[in-house]
């Protein structure tokens, strides 16, 4: 063992890649593109770790999102150094763990995710069937709900630094026992494999996430498969080396994953604080001030399509939960309430009130009323701010 080992690393690990040993124009340009993403991520990261409780972040398990996103922006950084420098001064072996030591960092949290939320929906569908036991029968658990505390936050945590540690041991494993697999030879066929079975494991699993999820699947997926048909030919050529690939399926995941959240985490906010002559600007407004809810659902009532109203708020309170046990009570709420096997996307119920409810509640009595109420409102404000009173 000591000979092989000895043999890797001295003739073998610090060997360089073939490489023209110059820099090209694909170096430079990729270095611009790091030069301009590192502030660029150093503050978002930073706002995203300050309302790290803030809606919609923190139903998103904001904890594996920035051990994601940090491994990510490790990952950019390497191949953008690593073409500027060029691939035969950059020494190898930093390639070679790059695989088996930061890439699991930024792939496993997606799976977990959807894992998570895979697990949740079972665990609701397991409860609602055992309330289906005639003449008060109690059912037995069912396997997903006696498991549940599998994937509470600090478990996705565990579970992530388990499978990363086995999968840094086969990387040690392969370097030290395969005479063959020194750094200069690990780029097409593992890499390749690795990348397409997270994908595919990735795209399989987000059919039961959310919009974000499957947004990231969808981009795995376009990027995978133009980087295998490189792979296969072995086009090297400058513009079309597979580094932009990878440089590509962390940065747009991290826009998509944390920047937009965090755009709309602000928006969150400003809904809640407006001014009462903004109240009844949109549909939105109405229903981030609890005044103006009350008597859109009140006017609702008289409509008979309050359901649609309550249905959207259960389902924004749900998005907020953290701890498993609320999560799975909030689930089961709104799955004995309003879901069925032909299920009503949130999407499409708030449109519906968008569309037709909104503005026939402008036209009604009741917002009429409330206008006169906002309107008495801000005239008594005028006049104590001209008495220098607020």
């Amino acid at each position: 063992m000591q000979t092989i080992l000895q043999s890797n690393l001295q003739s073998k690990a610090w060997q360089p890649n073939p490489g023209k040993g110059e820099t090209t124009f694909n170096g430079v340009l990729l270095l611009v593109v790091w030069c301009i993403f590192t502030p660029y991520f150093i503050f978002t990261f930073i706002l995203f770790i300050r309302r790290w409780d803030k809606q919609p972040i923190k139903a998103r398990s904001p904890l594996l999102l920035s051990i994601s996103s940090v491994a990510g922006y490790i990952m950019i950084t390497h191949y953008c150094w690593m073409t500027w420098y060029s691939e035969e001064n950059w020494p190898c072996i930093v390639s070679h763990w790059l695989i088996w030591a930061v890439m699991s960092w930024y792939y496993v949290p997606y799976i977990l995710r959807c894992l998570r939320l895979f697990f949740i929906f079972k665990i609701n569908f397991e409860k609602t069937e055992m309330h289906k036991g005639k003449d008060g029968e109690k059912k037995k658990q069912g396997f997903f709900v006696r498991k549940r505390h599998w994937f509470t936050d600090r478990r996705l945590l565990i579970w992530l630094i388990i499978f990363n540690t086995l999968v840094f041991l086969f990387g040690l494993f392969r370097q030290f026992y395969y005479s063959d697999n020194y750094p200069g030879r690990y780029g097409c066929t593992v890499t390749t494999l690795y990348l397409t079975g997270m994908t595919v494991i990735f795209y399989g699993m987000s059919s039961t996430s959310n919009n974000e999820l499957k947004a990231v699947s969808l981009t795995w997926t376009l990027l995978i498969i133009p980087y295998i048909i490189i792979q296969w030919v072995g086009y090297n050529e400058d513009i079309f080396t597979t580094t932009y690939f990878q440089v590509l399926w962390p940065l747009v995941s991290y826009i998509i994953s944390d920047v937009y959240p965090l755009h709309l985490s602000y928006i969150s906010s400003q809904i809640i604080t407006f001014s009462t002559s903004n109240v009844l600007s949109s549909l939105k407004t109405i229903i981030g001030n609890e005044r103006a809810c009350k008597h859109f659902e009140e006017f609702l009532v008289g409509e008979f399509s309050v359901e649609n109203l309550l249905f959207y708020q259960d389902v924004a309170r749900f998005k907020l939960l953290t701890d498993s046990d609320e999560i799975n009570s909030q689930g089961k709420v709104i799955f004995d309430k309003y879901i069925d096997p032909s299920s009503v996307l949130e999407e499409s119920i708030f449109m519906l009130m968008e569309r037709d409810s909104y503005p026939r509640f402008l036209k009604s009595a009741i917002c009429t009323k409330f206008k006169k109420e906002l309107q008495n409102e801000e005239n008594v404000l005028q006049i104590l701010k001209k008495q220098k009173m607020v």
